[in-house]
C-alpha cells in the first residue's frame, strides 16, 4: 500500500482489526491493538444504526479503513457511535498559494446525516479571512495535519490577540 504521509486509507493492513470487530472481540482488545502503519492505538466507530463501522487510529496522521457493513454488530457497538454532527477538517499540509497569493487548501468532513464530503477552501488575497489563514499556515506554529473545528477556534482566538 502507498500510504500518504498526511492521511491514509488502509488496504488490507487492518483486516485483522476489522476481523476482531466482526468476531465480537472485547472493545478493550480492539482499543489495545496498535495501528499497523504508525503504532498508535486503534478505535472503532459505528454508524448510528449499528449496521456499519470503520476502524481508525488515534494517531497523527490519521489512518482509517473503508466503511464496513455488518449484519450482527458486537454487543458494545452503541458505545462507539459518535453523535451525528457536522464536522470539518482543514488539511494544513495540502495547501498552496498561487502566483497572486490566493490560497487553496483541501477540506473534508462529515455531515450530521452520516455523509462524508471533501472539497477545498479557496481564499483570495482580498478575502476577510485571508490574513487569518496566512497566519495559521505560515506563522502560528500549527503542526496539525488535520485542523479540527476545536483547534480552529483556538487558532482564531490566538490570532485575535495578535492583531
Amino acid at each position: 500500500m502507498k500510504m500518504q504521509h498526511t492521511y491514509g486509507i488502509f488496504d488490507d493492513e487492518a483486516n485483522h482489526i476489522i476481523d476482531l470487530v466482526r468476531r465480537h472481540a472485547p472493545l478493550a482488545q480492539i482499543r489495545g491493538t496498535a495501528c499497523p502503519v504508525c503504532g498508535s492505538p486503534m478505535a472503532v466507530e459505528f454508524m448510528d444504526d449499528g449496521n456499519g463501522f470503520q476502524v481508525y487510529c488515534e494517531g497523527s496522521p490519521l489512518h482509517i479503513s473503508k466503511h464496513q457493513d455488518i449484519t450482527e454488530p458486537p454487543p458494545w457497538w452503541p458505545q462507539c457511535v459518535i453523535p451525528p454532527t457536522d464536522s470539518t477538517w482543514y488539511w494544513r499540509e495540502w495547501h498552496s498559494f498561487d502566483g497572486s497569493g490566493n490560497l487553496t487548501m483541501k477540506v473534508s468532513g462529515w455531515r450530521a446525516d452520516g455523509g462524508r464530503w471533501s472539497g477545498q477552501l479557496e481564499c483570495a488575497a482580498g478575502d476577510p479571512d485571508y490574513a487569518f489563514w496566512r497566519w495559521v499556515l505560515l506563522q502560528s506554529g500549527c503542526t496539525s495535519d488535520r485542523i479540527t473545528e476545536t483547534e480552529l477556534a483556538e487558532l482564531r482566538a490566538r490570532f485575535a490577540r495578535t492583531t
